[in-house]
C-alpha cells in the first residue's frame, strides 16, 4: 500500500467517524430530520397516547367517585331501614301509583298488575291509577278484562280515560294526579319491574327527610340469549358509572 492510499483511507475513516458523531447520539437515536410522513405518524401517535392517558384518568376519577357515592348510598339505605323498623304499619303513608298507558296489550297490563301485587307493601295502602289515552271502547274492554285479575290479586285499581290527549306523558300524569288520593305519588311505566321492597325503601328515604325518590333505570330482556345478555350488561355498566355517579 502506497503512502497516498494510506492517507486517503485514513481521511475516509475520519470522515465516517465524524459523520457518525454528527448524526447520532451515543445511545443510537437517529437525529436526522424526519420526513413529513414520519412527522405526521409521530404526531398522531402522540395524540392517541395522550388521549388514552386522559381517558384513563377520567375513568379512575369516575370509579373513585362512584365508590364514595356507593358508600354514602349504603349508609343512607341502612338509615332508611332503621327508620322503617321504627314505623308501624298503620303509620305508613297511602300511596297512589300512576301508570300512563296507550295502545298497550292486555298481557302487558296484566304483568304490571302482578308486579305491583308482589310489592312488599300493605295492599290496603295502595291504589293503582292507569291513565289511558285510548278510545272509550278499548278502556271499557280493558276494565272488564282486568276485573277478575284485580279481584284475585286484591289490589285497588282504576282506569281513568282522558277524552283529550294533551301534553303526552306529562299531561297524562298531571291529569291522573287530580284523582289520586295518596299521600305519596309513585310514577311507574306499564312495563316497569321493580324489586319487591322498592316502595318500602322509597318510603324510608322520604321519612329520612328526602322530598323525592327516583330509581336507577335497569333494563331486562324477555328473550334470553348472548346478545340480550351482552346489551343488558352494557346498559348496566353505563347506568352504574354515569347515571348513578352523577346523581
Amino acid at each position: 500500500m502506497s503512502g497516498n492510499e494510506y492517507i486517503e483511507i485514513k481521511e475516509l475513516t475520519k470522515q465516517l467517524i465524524q459523520q457518525y458523531i454528527m448524526n447520532q447520539y451515543p445511545w443510537g437515536v437517529i437525529t436526522r430530520p424526519l420526513t413529513p410522513m414520519a412527522m405526521t405518524i409521530l404526531l398522531i401517535t402522540y395524540v392517541i397516547t395522550i388521549a388514552m392517558l386522559v381517558l384513563s384518568l377520567v375513568q379512575l376519577v369516575v370509579l373513585v367517585r362512584y365508590g364514595i357515592t356507593s358508600l354514602g348510598y349504603m349508609k343512607m339505605r341502612n338509615h332508611n331501614n332503621y327508620l322503617l323498623g321504627m314505623v308501624k304499619v298503620r303509620d305508613l303513608p297511602f300511596i297512589s301509583i300512576l301508570i300512563p298507558i296507550k295502545n298497550e296489550d292486555f298481557l302487558t297490563i296484566e304483568r304490571s298488575l302482578q308486579t305491583i301485587a308482589s310489592l312488599n307493601y300493605p295492599k290496603e295502602l295502595l291504589e293503582v291509577l292507569f291513565i289511558s289515552d285510548d278510545p272509550e271502547y278499548y278502556v271499557s274492554s280493558l276494565t272488564r278484562i282486568i276485573a277478575p285479575i284485580v279481584s284475585r290479586l286484591g289490589i285497588n285499581v282504576k282506569i281513568i280515560r282522558r277524552a283529550i290527549a294533551r301534553g303526552y306523558k306529562g299531561g297524562a300524569l298531571n291529569y291522573g294526579i287530580k284523582y289520586a288520593r295518596g299521600d305519596v305519588i309513585a310514577v311507574f311505566d306499564v312495563d316497569t319491574v321493580m324489586p319487591s321492597d322498592y316502595l318500602l325503601k322509597a318510603v324510608g328515604a322520604l321519612l329520612g327527610g328526602y322530598d323525592a325518590v327516583t330509581a336507577v333505570w335497569k333494563g331486562y330482556y324477555t328473550i334470553d340469549n348472548s346478545i340480550s345478555r351482552l346489551l343488558k350488561f352494557m346498559y348496566d355498566v353505563y347506568n352504574e358509572i354515569f347515571i348513578r355517579v352523577d346523581s
